[in-house]
């Protein structure tokens, strides 16, 4: 007997302006949401000593459009996950199968009652879990994001592919044409070859004419496969074979000569195997697109498309209509054929004019006119075809033109050229992969000619392309936001920090992040990175009393440019030992209070570079936790480097007796300056289970010192004369100044010199960029071993005084050796 539990969307998600697409799965109806929501309230507090829940992987991880799978989910903490989100639109839900251990086949009859046979072979929960998930008959298609959820928290997203056909999974043996697994068409198969050497077969039956499509898909995945994919006859004999249609994926289109059954044949082109040698094989009478033309259209127009591919049955002309508010960019679209639907193809959507290439222009006297900005349609259409394009700039300005071919699946490795008259301007090839991209300096009323060729003199009907020529200003600022952690834990009457980024194009203004629709007691206050900057750090703070939930989270970035305000959702990121990969949801977890908190009693704190300050700190332990707490810091230093590539912080513990301590931070000679916000880290371990509380910011300063010294060579050795000698041996040290805003003279003072040592040169005059020391023995100089010399430079700048050290110079002394008196006198005999 088996029980489903699963939350429904109403179970933590409140749809909003931009989440009403997010699909969280709980029991039904809003009286047992309350029921479960109390009982949540009431046991998170032991729950939470449970580890976040971890999902390493999905078995199987395809399901089609109307179909219900039972799938195996395996990872670490799944002990406490009660239900399932997934990303994207709505079509998908899922609950959690509680099984429970047959009963044994052997019993033990006890006279007492107290003796029975132990229960075994029970799934360990807490590392794998069954779930049964359904896609409704029109979930979207395509790759969705499916996250375990329970009170202790979110798991990071495994993918499941929701596809138009069934999946089969390859069944071992059948590694030759007797051992071939029979597949229904059509199906995607899921296998992997894994072993070198193995070739994988399956039968398929076809009827005479049928058009056949087969496609792998693995290395577009990330497996290691170079497929090389073969169909043969039920008696072996090999009728097709593809490697490399696809990147290193092959793909099929055969027609059957007659009905009966065929053999698939996949196998690596180099017998490699392996466990992750995984593929996934497409196979049916599909309809499959292998180009289309054009590649896109202007929004709010409608354009006129040919397709070529397989099985397009009366779909091999169309107009689409493109809405005024579509989309802008390249997205995916399908074909939709009494045959289903094709593969995906990208179409896209700008909002300037489009130009169709005009045949004949491969000449400069039939050179097709075009105005620009424009978006130019175009086919490379024969063997050393050469399509040209002119036009006039009407005013000095930058002009780009860009290729974009390749990534819409053309084989062109475009040759880009741009000529003035008869003198070329510039030429490019491979800019953004194959795809070539020009941005030059045009004249007003110049004529330009655009000049688009194959690299290697390739053409054909399939070496489609499409040319943006434009100026480089006329593109509409952009910018692309990001956040991370993606699965963002809270505590209640805690904070904790979210790292926001940003990327701008056409503009370098602030951009402000804040986050929107957070649960009841939880507030963010928004976050401007200045201009210059691409990067903050948000603190979200729960009131004790706020609520204990799971939500999607929402983090918005705003920005003005060109008079035009400019808005974008921020993606979710992984962090960055997890290789920051991007994701369609961001969650946060809100959980019961920690068992310590952190504040910073000291708000602020300034200091010039190779200075240091001090902020005082408070640990609050809860009754009853009694652990060490660790402190660090984070921030201040620009981009992603830790806050030691600008500042020497050491790590402290704060120990079980103890509530305050003091974090001193030194700037480093070379520290970034200026004013940013800092955070005091606290890390503990309660219950076997690491926590981490964040203080609040606090503004740390660093002014730039006026000059820096350093002086060359670091060891230098003397010879000290004899007593009376006229002979003095020296030696040089240059001591170089880096000025910064500072063009005075630098007084040097030296410590640790020999007695005896004489120095000519003590100073660095006005504007220079160095000095010579001469360092001289005199005879009143005792021998040393790497005495230790420090050079000293003190100087005012802006009613200051600034002193910089250079590094220690070792000096070594030699005296020469006592002389011994001889004689030459005779001996007298006796």
């Amino acid at each position: 007997m088996r029980m489903l539990w699963h939350f429904s969307r109403s179970a933590g998600v409140r749809p909003g302006p931009a989440q009403h697409h997010n699909n969280v799965l709980a029991p039904g109806r809003r009286p047992a949401l309350r029921r479960l929501t109390t009982f949540a309230a009431l046991v998170i507090a032991p729950l939470s000593l449970l580890a976040q829940p971890k999902v390493t992987s999905i078995s199987p991880d395809w399901i089609q459009r109307g179909a219900m799978l039972n799938v195996t989910i395996a990872g670490d903490g799944l002990g406490s996950v009660t239900g399932f989100v997934f990303s994207g639109e709505s079509g998908l839900s899922a609950a959690v199968i509680v099984e429970s251990n047959p009963p044994p086949t052997v019993t033990v009859e006890s006279a007492s009652k107290g003796i029975a046979v132990a229960a075994t072979g029970g799934r360990d929960r807490n590392k794998s879990l069954r779930a049964s998930i359904t896609a409704v008959s029109d979930a979207p298609l395509g790759v969705r994001e499916l996250r375990a959820i329970g009170p202790n928290g979110i798991s990071s997203p495994l993918n499941i592919t929701v596809g138009a056909v069934p999946e089969i999974t390859e069944v071992e043996p059948n590694n030759s044409i007797d051992q071939a697994q029979t597949i229904p068409l059509p199906a995607v198969i899921s296998g992997s070859i894994n072993a070198s050497t193995e070739i994988d077969h399956f039968r398929i039956k076809a009827k005479k004419n049928d058009q056949l499509v087969l496609e792998v898909i693995a290395q577009r995945t990330g497996s290691p496969l170079d497929s090389s994919l073969a169909i043969l006859d039920a008696n072996g004999k090999e009728l097709a074979r593809n490697e490399d249609a696809r990147g290193f994926d092959s793909l099929l289109e055969f027609t059957a000569p007659e009905d009966g059954d065929y053999i698939a044949q996949l196998r690596d082109f180099e017998y490699r195997g392996g466990g992750n040698y995984q593929y996934k094989l497409f196979a049916g009478v599909l309809p499959y697109v292998d180009y289309i033309f054009p590649f896109g259209g202007q929004r709010g127009k409608p354009v006129e498309i040919s397709v070529v591919g397989r099985n397009m049955q009366g779909a091999e002309k169309m107009t689409l209509n493109i809405d005024g508010n579509a989309p802008l960019g390249r997205q995916e679209i399908r074909l939709n054929t009494p045959r289903g639907l094709s593969n995906p193809i990208q179409f896209d959507v700008q909002n300037v004019s489009e130009f169709t290439e005009a045949e004949p222009n491969n000449a400069a006297t039939n050179a097709n006119s075009v105005t620009v900005p424009i978006f130019i349609n175009g086919r490379v259409g024969a063997a050393k075809d050469a399509d040209r394009f002119k036009f006039k700039a009407a005013s000095d300005q930058k002009i780009l033109c860009a290729i974009e071919a390749r990534r819409f699946g053309s084989p062109l490795d475009a040759l880009l050229a741009v000529y003035a008259g008869d003198s070329l301007v510039a030429q490019n090839d491979d800019a953004d992969g194959v795809d070539a991209r020009i941005e030059f300096d045009a004249k007003k009323d110049t004529e330009y000619t655009v000049v688009v060729r194959d690299l290697t003199d390739r053409g054909g009907p399939q070496f489609t392309y499409r040319l943006a020529i434009r100026p480089s200003s006329s593109a509409a600022p952009t910018l692309a936001a990001k956040y991370f952690p993606d699965a963002v834990r809270l505590n209640r009457g805690g904070r904790t920090r979210i790292r926001c980024e940003v990327v701008r194009q056409g503009f370098d203004a602030p951009v402000r992040f804040s986050a929107a629709d957070l649960p009841a007691g939880v507030s963010a206050d928004p976050i401007v990175v200045p201009a210059g900057r691409t990067e903050g750090d948000m603190l979200l703070s729960a009131a004790a009393g706020a609520d204990m939930t799971t939500l999607p989270l929402r983090i918005v970035a705003n920005a003005s440019a060109g008079g035009k305000e400019i808005m974008q959702i921020a993606s979710a990121i992984a962090p960055a030992e997890q290789g920051e990969k991007a994701f369609k949801q961001g969650f946060l977890s809100v959980f019961d209070s920690a068992p310590f908190t952190v504040d910073a009693l000291t708000i602020a704190g300034a200091m010039d570079q190779l200075q240091s300050t001090a902020v005082d700190v408070f640990v609050n332990r809860r009754a009853g936790f009694t652990g060490d707490v660790k402190l660090s810091a984070v921030g201040f230093s620009l981009g992603r480097a830790p806050i030691t590539k600008s500042l020497d912080v050491k790590e402290i513990t704060v120990k079980n007796n103890e509530a305050t301590a003091k974090l001193t931070f030194t700037a480093k000679v070379d520290s970034e300056v200026g004013t940013r916000a800092v955070l005091v880290r606290g890390e503990a371990t309660d219950n076997g289970e690491a926590v981490v509380q964040f203080s609040q910011p606090l503004a740390l300063s660093v002014a730039q010192i006026p000059f820096v010294l350093s002086a060359a060579p670091s060891k230098l050795a003397l010879n000290a004369p004899r007593a009376g000698s006229t002979n003095v041996d020296d030696v040089a040290l240059k001591v170089k100044v880096e000025r910064r805003g500072f063009a005075g003279e630098i007084p040097l003072i030296l410590n640790g010199l020999p007695d005896g040592v004489k120095v000519d040169g003590t100073n660095v005059a006005a504007n220079a960029a160095d000095t010579t020391l001469t360092f001289t023995a005199t005879d009143k100089t005792p021998a040393v071993t790497n005495a230790t010399v420090t050079i000293r430079g003190a100087a005012m700048h802006n009613d200051r005084l600034y002193r910089h050290q250079a590094g220690g110079i070792k000096l070594s002394i030699s005296t020469p050796p006592v002389e011994v008196a001889s004689t030459n006198a005779a001996v007298v005999p006796r």
